[in-house]
């Protein structure tokens, strides 16, 4: 039971894109009592559950994994196509589709979830890296709604030893009758870096914003706006901050001086290089 706790704790903390190499490796170190099959299945959901992971299939088919959009077990629904997917959770690969049923669509909520997913998937090719998103709606009240908004890209650079991922959850609430609401979500980013070394940088915020609107245009427009300027705003804080720590935090952890207490001449390093070599002769 140790083992398997200690097997489920190193998997949920794998990097975006190192998923598969870290169960290889907790097979390696742990053997067949790390992790039995129906364990590892009920660890990658919760992975991808939290990562908000995307699955891909043939063409442009993808579906992002959330607890929102599950449907059954390894059935996913990708509302930006109102598709259904079984997903391989190892793979993250699609292995069979079908459509979402008439009667599982709510026409009255359609009609503000439509646009809003076509302005958020607007967004998303110009500002996400690989983006993908789904926006799911329902009625909550008498002329009152709320639509979910997950969003999540990564970017991939094994070659130079680093990954990284984007995500962030929104929750609109809506009065239709008022044509007022309020966006509330959490952003949240990780950086794995490896080269020689072994760096991770995880990183969330909480944003809230109101919104006014005059149609379902407006609407999609007034919401993709208020995610666009937090995440905007929160990017820029990152990049701040990390300027910060480069010129503060970073440096202080260097050796000001040698050992000797003297400082290195570079200007005369063949100098030093050819004394050496002639000492030794």
């Amino acid at each position: 039971m140790e083992k398997q706790q200690i097997a489920r704790r190193l998997i949920l903390s794998s990097p975006v894109g190192e998923l598969s190499q870290v169960i290889a490796d907790v097979k390696a170190l742990l053997g067949d009592d790390g992790m039995d099959e129906e364990a590892l299945q009920g660890v990658l959901r919760d992975y991808h559950h939290k990562n908000l992971s995307v699955a891909t299939g043939s063409g442009d088919q993808r579906v992002l994994l959330s607890e929102e959009s599950e449907r059954g077990n390894t059935v996913y629904i990708d509302y930006a196509t109102n598709s259904v997917y079984v997903v391989d959770p190892l793979q993250l690969k699609i292995v069979s589709s079908d459509g979402v049923s008439e009667s599982e669509i709510d026409g009255k909520v359609e009609d503000l979830r439509l646009p809003l997913q076509k302005e958020i998937s607007e967004y998303l090719k110009s500002s996400v890296s690989s983006g993908w998103s789904c926006v799911k709606g329902s009625v909550v009240g008498d002329e009152q709604m709320m639509f979910l908004i997950l969003i999540s890209g990564s970017k991939l650079n094994a070659k130079n030893f680093w990954n990284g991922r984007w995500t962030s959850r929104w929750t609109v609430k809506v009065d239709v009758s008022a044509r007022s609401g309020a966006v509330e979500g959490e952003v949240e980013s990780m950086v794995h870096y490896y080269e020689d070394g072994n760096v991770q940088m995880e990183a969330k915020t909480l944003c809230s914003a109101k919104i006014v609107w005059d149609d379902k245009t407006s609407f999609a427009r007034a919401v993709c706006k208020a995610v666009r300027e937090q995440e905007e705003q929160y990017h820029r804080h990152l990049e701040e901050s990390q300027a910060i720590t480069a010129e503060s935090a970073f440096k202080s952890l260097r050796r000001k001086m040698p050992i000797t207490q003297t400082k290195f001449q570079w200007d005369k390093v063949a100098a030093y290089s050819l004394a050496r070599e002639l000492t030794s002769k």
